[in-house]
């Protein structure tokens, strides 16, 4: 008798991982529809960059990298993005650097997501969503899907 309710306890909770998935594709699918450009991720931590990149890249994004701010505002001179995450802290030019650099000289619309290990109120740096260290492929997901609902919801479009 316990091991049958065991097996049906198993069994609910693999049905509420598979509704997970299925929530997860489902999003990502209509996330990807929306973002017509690459990604930016920049990072001056090779750990976190390669993860961001494998994960958003497996999910079926295209995904270009820079490993400091000045080399992701170089990129973004150079290329149109669909959304960008950048580390808040970086050596030189931060990340703070780089929204600034986004909003006011180019005058972009395109979400910055920044990327902090600490909570921060760092909503007044010009970041229009935030995700916290440490991270999974679900935060970043979530986060993700957050900054870029709520530009179509002001009317921006890509």
């Amino acid at each position: 008798m316990i091991i049958s309710k065991e097996k049906e306890a198993g069994k609910e909770i693999l049905k509420e991982k598979e509704a997970d998935v299925d929530r997860l594709l489902t999003g990502t699918c209509a996330l990807i529809e929306k973002l017509k450009e690459p990604i930016l991720v920049i990072d001056d931590d090779p750990g976190s960059l390669f993860f961001l990149r494998f994960c958003l890249s497996r999910l079926g994004f295209s995904v270009d990298i820079a490993d400091s701010g000045d080399k992701g505002i170089e990129k973004i001179k150079e290329k149109s993005y669909s959304a960008v995450l950048t580390s808040v802290r970086m050596e030189l030019v931060s990340g703070i650097h780089v929204a600034a650099f986004l909003q006011s000289v180019l005058n972009k619309d395109t979400p910055i997501i920044g990327i902090s290990g600490t909570p921060w109120p760092i909503d007044q740096y010009g970041f229009d969503a935030v995700l916290y260290r440490p991270f999974s492929t679900q935060d970043i997901l979530r986060v993700l899907q957050g900054a870029v609902d709520i530009f179509f919801v002001k009317g921006n479009c890509y």
